[in-house]
């Protein structure tokens, strides 16, 4: 249940820090079935973890196409790291949603609408992170045994 609590604290830190990428990789691994199987685990997790990861997934919901957000995408000063499956997901619809010639005319609305999500992504790649290195993590995380899912599982 610690571990469980320190990664659902890493999801909400990484929303401090604007890094929605990597909080969304953090719900999803705590959504794992492996993880998710763990009854006795969740069942000792603090009331305080249980609802601060019910916020987390709240905000980071596809529901509404991912408003709430977008909406702080949409408000917020870079640095920024935002979650590309939301933006990989608007260039599918785009794609499959238009047709790519109208008349046998290029369809240069829908190249419009495709280079607008990809200048909005492009955006937070121009402001990097004033983070000071740790010498210690960097290290201890280059140094961590990484296992499989089948040898993780069969220990």
């Amino acid at each position: 249940a610690a571990v469980v609590g320190k990664l659902i604290g890493v999801a909400k830190r990484c929303i401090k820090l604007q890094n929605f990428n990597g909080a969304m990789e953090v719900i999803a691994a705590l959504g794992n079935a492996a993880v998710h199987r763990l009854k006795r685990t969740w069942g000792e997790l603090p009331k305080k973890k249980r609802l601060d990861l019910e916020s987390v997934r709240t905000f980071l919901s596809e529901k509404g196409s991912f408003k709430l957000l977008r909406d702080r995408i949409h408000s917020l000063q870079p640095p920024c790291v935002p979650y590309m499956g939301m933006y990989l997901s608007d260039l599918l619809f785009t794609e499959e949603g238009n047709p790519t010639k109208v008349d046998d005319k290029v369809n240069f609305a829908k190249l419009r609408m495709t280079s607008v999500v990809i200048r909005e992504f492009q955006q937070f790649q121009q402001t990097v992170y004033a983070l000071t290195p740790v010498s210690a993590i960097q290290s201890w995380l280059r140094e961590a045994p990484c296992d499989d899912d089948a040898t993780a599982y069969s220990r």
